[in-house]
């Protein structure tokens, strides 16, 4: 019996972490804008964050599935030469083997293809007020931006 309780105690301990590392899990987010344009299309693409560090959802008309990885990293930075460097504190984002269905989708797969592309890219995000942003390798401006949904 008391096996059984400790055993329950460290499951739970172990998902609590498994949220502390990922705070992106158990979240759900539609597309809004890819690449800064609007995504205009029937099915938005969606993302929803496992506690196990997968993330599923559909591209535009096929479902996918993937794993994610993220990290709070530090990384310094400088305006410019004069500045004096500053440290600030990054999320960083990673999707990993990324499959899906391959329905015919008809001008659904551009937009697909698109956020494939987007998620392969991806690099870092910001989660603020129910909007997840997430930036490629090399801009400032973001390839995705997403609304939390309730699923």
């Amino acid at each position: 019996m008391l096996r059984s309780i400790a055993l329950l105690f460290a499951a739970a301990g172990a998902l609590c972490q498994s949220a502390i590392a990922q705070p992106l899990a158990d979240q759900n987010f539609e597309v809004t804008r890819l690449y800064g344009k609007p995504v205009q299309y029937e099915k938005s693409p969606s993302l929803a964050f496992g506690l196990d560090g997968r993330v599923s959802g559909r591209g535009g008309c096929n479902n996918y599935g993937a794993e994610y990885s993220t990290k709070a990293v530090k990384k310094r930075v400088r305006n410019s030469r004069r500045s004096k460097a500053r440290t600030i504190n990054v999320s960083t984002v990673r999707f990993r083997n990324i499959s899906s269905t391959r329905m015919y989708c008809g001008p659904g797969s551009m937009v697909e293809g698109r956020f494939f592309s987007a998620l392969r890219s991806a690099r870092r995000y910001v989660l603020k007020d129910g909007s997840l942003t997430i930036y490629g390798a090399r801009g400032r401006a973001p390839i995705m931006t997403l609304t939390k949904v309730a699923m």
